[in-house]
């Protein structure tokens, strides 16, 4: 992945953070080579799906047609719709936990990856550090998350 995308990646990521202040996310090399593995195994497989027994954070996105890193972060950020921050919490039956974990309190670290698929399906995945999106606590409850973590 070139440069410029990781900083789009952290800049798209970084934003949406921002609007409920979160600190930024850095970029983790580590995470990014776990991303592309996965990536390009959906990309050969054509499946479309979460990598199992994964201990990281993981948002994923496929797609056909051409996609900059902020049209991948903006469509899960944008699931924001779905979300109070009153009461740290998403609708009933509605979409949000790619943008909670985008958003999600203790994550420090974030990694990308994308791979394309012989019928021209592009393929995304991030992987986040520490992963969010943990049941009963609310994403932008970083006490709770620092207690659940000890």
């Amino acid at each position: 992945m070139s440069a410029a995308d990781i900083q789009a990646f952290l800049d798209a990521h970084n934003a949406w953070r921002t609007k409920v202040n979160e600190p930024p996310l850095t970029w983790d090399a580590g995470l990014a080579s776990l991303a592309q593995d996965w990536s390009s195994q959906m990309a050969q497989s054509g499946n479309f799906d979460h990598r199992p027994n994964n201990n990281e954070g993981e948002n994923i996105f496929a797609g056909t047609g051409t996609y900059a890193p902020k049209d991948v972060v903006d469509a899960w950020g944008n699931e924001n719709a779905n979300f109070h921050v009153d009461t740290n919490t998403c609708d009933p039956n509605t979409m949000c936990g790619h943008y909670t974990q985008i958003v999600w309190a203790s994550t420090t670290k974030v990694g990308c990856g994308s791979a394309t698929g012989g019928d021209g399906t592009v393929y995304w995945t991030c992987n986040y550090d520490p992963p969010g999106n943990v049941s009963g606590i609310g994403p932008l409850d970083a006490a709770a998350q620092q207690q659940a973590s000890q």
